[in-house]
């Protein structure tokens, strides 16, 4: 009897250790295997464990874009600025990005640019911090008439790095293309050449922005005046003169009715293209990035502006036959001057203080950094 139970009792132990093994499907490998090979073979594993890279993408979109400027068509500002940056662009997008442009202020002058591009009129403009008092301030202490560059193209060179110190709200708004002067507000245009400040005290002088404050302190009075009126309220003796550049006395024949230009050591009012910031983020990623790259090409036809409008100018008023006469402006006015506009900007930058923004700042660094450019 005990034999019989020895012998149950060893089955059910057998037993037990079968059910055991057969729960191990996977026995432990010793220290001699390899790792049993995968199921997927490199034949099927079609990346071989790298991933297939994507087919670039091609973007078909096209884009015409509408750009307003003040100058006509032909024009030195259109020949040397905005056509050469527009082929740029074109070239870069193999035709995918061109362009309509509204010359002569058809949709838009100077002091209206944003306003056309906010609403949707323009997709591209040109305008002047000059018309803008009290709303890029940055920008507009450099338009006190005070900056010490030793050429335009030093100025239009100095913005980039200026801006990226002392930023306006702006850059957020529009995508700017560029920020150039685009020639000197080289004389002071009256009945007669301008010997001394006195000379000005008194008359009813053209000017814009923040440039006004800048004719008032020479004692004259400053008026705003739209460009294409400036010949006709002189012409009418409704004005007595105006503080206006090269190009823009030969583009709207100012010449014809001033006859006595004076010129003066500070620039004028800086200009900018912007484009719209909903447009350019509305638009793929490479076309994005031909208008970046464009930038560059926009800064050197800027500056070959900056380099050839006045002489260009004063070519075509002089083949003109017109009476009209030029005067480099004493030192001693000139002087003067200058003091009147260091006076304006210590005023701007205090101004700026009180409001929050560091106006002592930017000057400082216009005062330390202007001249090295």
């Amino acid at each position: 009897m005990s034999k019989k139970i020895i012998a149950v009792i060893l089955a059910i132990v057998m037993l037990v250790a079968v059910l055991a093994a057969c729960g191990n499907s996977t026995p432990a490998p010793s220290g001699d295997s390899t790792p049993a090979p995968s199921n997927n073979t490199p034949a099927d594993n079609k990346d071989d464990g790298k991933k297939e890279e994507e087919p670039a993408k091609e973007y078909t979109e096209k884009y015409v874009v509408r750009v307003g400027i003040m100058d006509p068509k032909p024009s030195i500002y259109y020949d040397t600025l905005i056509e050469p940056w527009e082929k740029a662009v074109t070239e870069y997008s193999n035709g995918r990005i061109t362009f309509e442009d509204y010359a002569s202020g058809a949709i838009c002058g100077m002091g209206s640019g944003l306003d056309a591009i906010r609403t949707g009129t323009i997709d591209v403009a040109q305008d002047a911090f000059a018309f803008y008092t009290g709303v890029y301030p940055y920008c507009e202490l450099v338009n006190m008439c005070g900056v010490r560059c030793n050429s335009l193209q030093a100025f239009n060179n100095m913005m980039p790095d200026y801006t990226k110190a002392f930023p306006e709200s702006m850059d957020e708004e529009f995508y700017v293309l560029g920020r150039y002067v685009p020639c000197y507000m080289a004389w002071i245009l009256t009945d007669k050449f301008v010997e001394s400040m006195d000379d000005l005290k008194g008359l009813t002088i053209r000017a814009t922005g923040s440039a006004m404050s800048f004719v008032n302190a020479t004692g004259a009075v400053g008026t705003m005046v739209a460009s294409p009126d400036i010949f006709e309220s002189i012409k009418l003796h409704v004005i007595d003169g105006a503080f206006f550049s090269i190009g823009g006395t030969n583009t709207f024949g100012i010449y014809e009715v001033a006859h006595y230009a004076t010129t003066h050591p500070y620039y004028f009012p800086e200009n900018r293209v912007s484009m719209s910031r909903e447009l350019y983020n509305s638009m793929d990623p490479e076309a994005q990035a031909i208008f970046d790259k464009s930038l560059e090409d926009f800064r050197e036809a800027a500056n070959e502006y900056s380099a050839c409008a006045d002489p260009d100018a004063l070519k075509q008023i002089e083949a003109s036959g017109a009476e009209f006469h030029v005067q480099e402006m004493n030192e001693k006015c000139a002087a003067e001057m200058l003091e009147a506009a260091d006076v304006l900007m210590k005023e701007k930058a205090a101004e700026m203080d009180a409001a929050g923004l560091d106006g002592t700042g930017a000057l400082e660094w216009l005062t330390v950094n202007a001249p090295k450019y």
